[in-house]
């Protein structure tokens, strides 16, 4: 392994472990699956931030990546394709990087996703043996997943398929049908 990839990976497993302090129990309730997902807080790359209040309605992936994650990089591409066939305006997909500090934002971009890339959360969440980790959160503000390993399209499809035929409340659909070109809520 190189001294540059090596260095990213370090920088990387001290960012999430600065990460997993940041987000720790002390802050909200531990995510349990079946349970109201409790609140959070992502700043994207372009600083601009993102409530889990602001998702209501909508159903949500939280994903943890890394740049050096082989998994991560295939998974990315296919949660971006998922949401374009098959969200609609019901899904937002919230790609969390956790390369860590000292890496340039343009390795932080979430890889086949338009929308924002997010570099911090505030809240419980965090990895959950390995990377990629991901929370998947109903219309109805449920945790509905939560687990790590990348997803395949039968496994994804068989648990959001259900979630997005769910209707949403008027307020949600109100807000999807507002919202731009390049917003955090999924690929554009």
């Amino acid at each position: 392994m190189g001294r540059r990839k090596l260095r990213r990976r370090l920088l990387g497993a001290l960012g999430a472990a600065g990460f997993v302090a940041v987000a720790g129990p002390g802050l909200a309730a531990r995510p349990v699956v079946g349970e109201p997902a409790p609140p959070f807080e992502l700043t994207g790359l372009d600083g601009r931030k993102l409530r889990l209040s602001e998702l209501k309605g909508l159903v949500a992936v939280l994903s943890f990546w890394a740049s050096w994650c082989g998994p991560c990089r295939e998974e990315l591409p296919l949660l971006a394709d998922y949401a374009r066939r098959q969200g609609g305006d019901r899904l937002a997909i919230l790609p969390v990087n956790m390369d860590g500090w000292g890496v340039p934002d343009s390795s932080r971009r979430a890889p086949g996703i338009s929308g924002t890339s997010f570099r911090s959360l505030r809240g419980p969440y965090g990895l959950l043996g390995g990377m990629p980790t991901n929370y998947v959160i109903g219309a109805d503000g449920v945790l509905r997943y939560a687990r790590g390993g990348a997803f395949t399209w039968p496994t994804l499809d068989a648990l959001l398929a259900p979630l997005l035929l769910e209707t949403p409340p008027a307020t949600a659909r109100a807000k999807v049908a507002n919202a731009g070109r390049g917003s955090p809520l999924g690929p554009t």
